[in-house]
C-alpha cells in the first residue's frame, strides 16, 4: 500500500540563507532572488509595524494613567512655542502638581474578579467511547497550566485587556533551562514589539495573514538557536559585525525613556543585543485535494504526490477485480488542483540574511499567538484604563484647584494696634511667640474703645467642592462598571447581607462582556497548546501533577492513544472553586442519591451537558469492568479448584 501523507502529519523544510565563508554575500541566481524577496518582506513588516504607532501610543497613554504618572500629556505651550507637559505647566502656573490614581484601584478589582472566576480547560473527546483520552488529555493541559505558570499568565493577560484591549500570547516548543528538558512554553508577548497587517479583522485576528515580532538577543542566544555547524557560527557572527556598522547609531539609547514603544525597526534597544525580526506569512502553495470516499477523510498533499495516488487508487481497483467486482466499483481517492495557503515562519537580520524558514511547523496549520482585540468596531479598540481617564482628570483638576486655593488663603493673620505696642514697649516677636502657646498671659494698657488685637481665619473651603469630589468618584464607578460591593468594600450597617451579595453579583454584569470574550482568546490559545503537546510529546511520561481528582490511567501520558483522538476543549471552573464543588455535589447527588437504577445512570450521564458527567461515567464503567474482572478471576480459581476437590473426595469414596 503507498503511503499517503496528510495535513495531520505535516513534513516541514528548514532553510537558511547565511554569507560565504569568507564572509561575502552570496552572488548567485537563486541567492539574488532570495534577498530581494526578504527585502520585500521587510519592508512588508516595517510598513506593518510603523502603522500601529497609534496603539503603541494610546497603549502608553493607558500605561502612564494606570501606574500613576498622570500629568504627562503633551500640550501646546501657552507661554511660548513647542510642546510642554501638563505637570510642567501646573509649575509654571505655581500649583503643586498632585494626582490620585483611582484607576489602578477599579483595575485591581477587576482582576481580583478574575482571579476567584478561576478556570481551566477541559479536553472533551468528541467520540464518547474515547473519554480516557479526553481525560488523558485534560491532565496534560493541566501539567503545562501548572509547570508554565499559566493561571498567573492568564491574570497578567487580564490585566493587558483591561489596560489596552489587546492581550497576546505565544504557545511554541522549546528547550526550558529550569527543567533541563524542551517542553510547551506560554508567554505573554510584549504588543510594543508586535505587528500585523492592516487588513486584519474579527475577534481573535481570524483571517489575519501576516504578524511577527522584533527580537532582540545575545549574540549567545542567536547562536545558540540558530547555528547548527561551525560555519553557521562564523557566519552569524560575521551578519551582526556588519549589522553594527550598517545600522548602528547613538540616538536608540534615549527610547529607553520612552517605555519601549518608539522602537526602531532594524536596531535593536541595546546596542550590545541583536535584532532577529520573526515574520509569519501565509503564501500560495499548489496542491491536491483529496477525498478518501471508502473512509470519508480529506486531506491535501503537494502536487509531487499525485503518482502516489495513482498508485493507490490502482491498487484498490486491484483488490476489487481479485474479489470478483468490477474495477469501477472501487472506492477511490478523489482529488483535484487547488491552490491553498500555508504558513511560512522566517527569522530574518536586519540586512535580509535568512536565519531559518520553515513551513507549518505546528500541526495546527497556523502562527503560534493568540490574539485579538476588543471590541474592534470599526477597527477601534476602547480599554476600560481608556474609559476611566476623562473622570480622573477630572478628579485631579479638582483637587490640585482646591490645594491652590488653600496655599492662597489668608492663614491665621493677627492684627496688632501699633500704637499700644509703641506706648507700652511690647516687644512684637514676644507676643507672636506667646500666641502660639497655651496659657499664655501678655500684660497690655489700652484706653477705651482701643482694640489690641484682631485675628483674621480665611478658609476658602467650599462645601460644593466636596460634593463635586464624590460625583466625579461616582462618575468613574459609572464610567468602569465599578461598584463598591465588587471592590469587597464595607457596606452601611443598615444595608442587609443578602442586598449587599445581590449587589455583588449585579456589579460583575459591567465586566462579563470582556471577561466572556477573553475566555473566548484563552481557549484560542489553549487549542494550541493542546495541538503542542499531541505534536511534541512522543514519549509517554508519567504526570503526576493532576493529584486525586483523576484516575491512575489518565495520569500516564500515552502519545500513541491521545495522538489520532479529535478533542473538543471547554473551560470550566477549578475543582478548587466553590461553583465548581456545587455543580460536583448537585451531580452526584442527582445520580446516587435518587431511585435511579445502574442503567439509569449511565443514560443520564451520557446526556448530561455537565462537565463532569463524563468523569463519572468513566469512574462508573471502571468499577464495572474492575468488579467483572474480580468475577472472572474467582469464577477462573473456583474451576481450578473443582479437580483438586474431586481428587481429594474420590478416596474417601473408595475406603468407604
Amino acid at each position: 500500500m503507498v503511503k499517503i501523507t496528510k495535513n495531520n502529519y505535516k513534513k516541514f523544510s528548514k532553510r537558511n540563507l547565511l554569507p560565504n565563508a569568507d564572509g561575502s554575500k552570496p552572488n548567485s541566481e537563486q541567492a539574488n532572488n532570495m534577498f530581494r524577496k526578504m527585502q520585500e518582506l521587510l519592508d512588508k513588516f516595517s510598513r506593518d509595524y510603523s502603522s500601529l504607532r497609534w496603539l503603541r501610543d494610546y497603549r502608553a497613554r493607558c500605561v502612564r494613567y494606570y501606574f500613576g504618572r498622570q500629568l504627562e500629556d503633551v500640550i501646546p505651550n501657552p507661554n511660548g512655542c513647542g510642546n510642554i507637559t501638563e505637570e510642567e505647566y501646573m509649575k509654571q502656573q505655581g500649583i503643586s502638581p498632585m494626582s490620585m490614581n483611582v484607576i489602578r484601584k477599579q483595575g485591581k478589582s477587576f482582576i481580583g474578579i478574575y482571579r476567584k472566576s478561576k478556570k481551566g480547560p477541559m479536553a472533551i473527546s468528541r467520540d464518547r467511547e474515547h473519554q480516557k483520552e479526553g481525560e488523558m488529555m485534560t491532565v496534560a493541559l493541566e501539567y503545562v497550566y501548572q509547570n508554565r505558570f499559566v493561571e498567573e499568565i492568564n491574570a497578567r493577560g487580564y490585566e493587558e485587556a483591561v489596560l489596552s484591549s489587546i492581550p497576546c500570547f505565544r504557545v511554541g516548543y522549546d528547550w526550558d533551562s529550569r527543567r533541563k528538558m524542551s517542553d510547551v512554553k506560554v508567554n505573554l508577548s510584549d504588543i510594543n514589539r508586535m505587528a500585523w497587517d492592516d487588513n486584519t479583522s474579527g475577534l481573535y485576528f481570524e483571517n489575519i495573514s501576516r504578524i511577527g515580532y522584533l527580537h532582540d538577543m545575545t549574540i549567545g542566544d542567536v547562536l545558540s538557536r540558530f547555528a547548527h555547524s561551525p560555519r553557521d557560527k562564523q557566519a552569524i557572527e560575521e551578519i551582526y559585525k556588519s549589522c553594527r556598522q550598517q545600522f548602528g547609531s547613538s540616538n536608540q539609547q534615549f527610547q529607553k525613556d520612552d517605555r519601549k514603544r518608539h522602537l526602531s525597526f532594524y536596531e535593536p534597544l541595546d546596542p550590545d543585543m541583536c535584532r532577529v525580526i520573526e515574520i509569519w506569512q501565509k503564501e500560495p502553495t499548489e496542491c491536491w485535494a483529496c477525498h478518501d470516499t471508502a473512509k470519508g477523510e480529506t486531506w491535501t498533499v503537494p502536487l509531487s504526490d499525485e503518482e502516489g495516488l495513482i498508485a493507490e487508487n490502482r491498487r484498490r481497483q486491484m483488490e476489487m477485480m481479485e474479489a470478483g467486482g468490477a474495477a469501477e466499483n472501487a472506492a477511490l481517492i478523489e482529488y483535484e488542483y487547488r491552490v491553498d495557503e500555508k504558513w511560512v515562519a522566517r527569522y530574518l537580520t536586519p540586512n535580509a540574511y535568512v536565519l531559518k524558514e520553515e513551513e507549518e511547523p505546528y500541526w495546527h496549520g497556523s502562527h503560534p499567538w493568540a490574539i485579538g482585540a476588543f471590541p474592534l468596531v470599526d477597527g477601534e479598540i476602547h480599554s476600560t484604563v481608556d474609559d476611566a481617564i476623562n473622570p480622573q482628570r477630572m478628579v485631579n483638576r479638582l483637587m490640585m484647584r482646591n490645594e491652590f486655593l488653600r496655599m492662597n488663603d489668608a492663614k491665621g493673620i493677627t492684627l496688632v494696634n501699633k500704637r499700644i505696642l509703641d506706648r507700652t514697649g511690647i516687644d512684637l516677636n514676644s507676643i507672636a511667640k506667646q500666641l502660639s502657646s497655651p496659657n499664655a498671659v501678655v500684660a497690655m494698657e489700652w484706653e477705651p474703645g482701643e482694640e489690641p488685637l484682631h485675628q483674621y481665619n480665611g478658609s476658602s473651603t467650599n462645601s460644593n467642592d466636596v460634593h463635586m469630589l464624590d460625583l466625579y468618584l461616582k462618575l468613574m464607578d459609572d464610567v468602569t462598571g465599578s461598584h463598591e460591593a465588587m471592590r469587597g468594600e464595607s457596606p452601611n450597617s443598615s444595608t442587609p447581607a443578602s442586598l449587599y451579595a445581590q449587589e455583588a453579583d449585579n456589579a460583575t454584569n459591567n465586566i462579563a462582556d470582556l471577561m466572556e470574550w477573553y475566555n473566548g482568546l484563552i481557549l484560542e490559545r489553549d487549542y494550541k497548546i493542546m495541538s503542542v503537546i499531541q505534536q511534541f510529546y512522543t514519549e509517554r511520561r508519567y504526570l503526576n501533577i493532576a493529584g486525586k481528582d483523576y484516575s491512575e490511567e489518565a495520569k500516564m501520558y500515552d502519545p500513541q492513544k491521545v495522538r489520532n483522538t479529535k478533542f473538543d476543549l471547554v473551560l470550566v471552573n477549578a475543582s478548587s472553586t466553590g461553583m465548581m464543588r456545587l455543580e460536583g455535589e448537585r451531580l452526584l447527588n442527582t445520580v446516587f442519591n435518587s431511585n435511579m437504577t445502574p442503567d439509569d445512570r449511565k443514560t443520564y450521564l451520557e446526556c448530561s451537558p455537565e462537565p463532569l458527567a463524563d468523569k463519572v461515567l468513566e469512574r462508573i464503567k471502571a468499577r464495572e469492568r474492575e468488579q467483572a474482572d474480580a468475577a472472572a478471576q474467582m469464577m477462573q480459581e473456583q474451576a481450578a479448584q473443582q479437580p483438586q476437590l474431586a481428587q481429594a473426595v474420590m478416596p474417601q469414596q473408595q475406603i468407604a
